[in-house]
């Protein structure tokens, strides 16, 4: 028996095409392409060559034509993935990003990082002319960016917690978003109110933190001092989170409702007090931020963010900076572009009994889903 290694089949070029349809390489790389000039080619020979090039199963060489054009036609996307739990906000956003990037005919390159400590090494890798812009997915960088970010590339950042000079970071106003939600458990009835956080030093945690207390101080609503327990942005981090809070309050009365920073968070305070026999709602109501899939499974109470459309926004921002304002980068501000937010009503969030006093403002009006 031979085992010896079959020679490598040669790939299709232009050259082998154009022998074939019996017409010049440079024929066959207008039709190929697609260019204008094709028009003054006839529909005989337009058929010849598109007939060739099926029956050698030619590809063209995205590599070679990226050379020449000096643009791969590639989007990168950078983001924080390699964890215990899928990273949902993430999946809705890159919906958009992929949604958007087909229809201007580009392909997208994913940076996975186990953690941003590893960005300042592992973008510029990605920005060796492999792609001709880059998405920044939540990045919370640990050393100013503007000293090593490869400056040829526009950028784009999504929810940053890291503010970057000349980069637009598309998002929503997560602590008017916040501050709506709770004031409009406020509103139901729901008076002693724990809020479950993110990481401390994460820009958006700080946002929605924010959010819940100023609702309070409008409310004139007191703050316990320990009325906010932070931890990761995760199902794993908010069930630890729920589960610290209940255990400092042993034998004391239950809060009427939790307000947590994210949909994750949210899904572990309900792990944790569905564990303990502690029923939801009818004794704690529990309100998540994001209202990724797994919230809306679940009939989770939550704010919602345009996710996918936050990805779209990015792509197009992208785009139109390549389109001429490129040159955005360094410029000593940093440009926001905020989408609006909606508490949408569900299962986990109910009203109270009258409040002895009606909060001072009232909150937008929700939709339910």
């Amino acid at each position: 028996m031979n085992l010896a290694p079959r020679p490598k089949r040669a790939r299709p070029t232009l050259a082998d095409v154009a022998q074939i349809a019996g017409v010049s390489v440079m024929t066959v790389s207008a039709v190929l392409s697609g260019k204008k000039s094709t028009s003054r080619f006839s529909a005989e020979t337009q058929q010849r060559v598109l007939e060739a090039a099926a029956e050698l199963r030619y590809r063209p060489n995205v590599n070679a034509r990226a050379l020449v054009a000096g643009r791969s036609q590639a989007i990168g996307v950078v983001a924080h993935l390699l964890s215990d739990e899928p990273n949902l906000y993430f999946l809705e956003v890159l919906t958009g990003i992929l949604a958007a990037a087909r229809e201007h005919a580009h392909s997208v390159h994913i940076l996975a990082l186990e953690s941003w400590s590893e960005a300042e090494h592992q973008i510029p890798k990605l920005c060796n002319g492999s792609v001709d812009a880059v998405v920044l997915v939540g990045p919370m960088f640990e050393s100013p960016a503007e000293h090593w970010l490869p400056r040829a590339l526009p950028y784009v950042s999504i929810h940053s917690n890291t503010e970057v000079p000349g980069i637009t970071d598309i998002g929503v106003d997560e602590e008017q978003g916040a501050y709506d939600a709770v004031r409009e458990i406020i509103r139901l009835g729901h008076r002693r109110l724990v809020h479950l956080a993110g990481p401390v030093g994460s820009v958006g945690a700080e946002r929605r933190q924010r959010g819940f207390v100023r609702a309070l101080e409008d409310a004139g609503l007191p703050l316990a001092s320990d009325a906010i327990v932070s931890d990761d942005y995760t199902r794993e981090g908010g069930k630890a989170a729920m589960s610290r809070w209940l255990d400092a309050h042993v034998g004391q009365a239950l809060p009427d409702a939790v307000f947590c920073a994210a949909d994750g968070i949210a899904l572990g305070c309900l792990d944790e007090l569905k564990q303990r026999g502690i029923a939801v709602p009818t004794q704690v109501s529990v309100v998540g931020f994001d209202d990724n899939v797994l919230a809306r499974a679940a009939g989770l109470t939550s704010v919602r963010q345009p996710l996918p459309d936050l990805g779209r926004q990015a792509v197009n921002q992208l785009l139109d900076e390549q389109g001429g304002v490129r040159d955005t980068y360094g410029r000593p501000w940093v440009r926001y572009l905020h989408m609006p937010t909606a508490l949408v009503m569900r299962e986990t969030l109910i009203e109270r009994a009258a409040p002895s006093a009606t909060p001072k403002r009232g909150a937008r009006k929700t939709p339910k889903a």
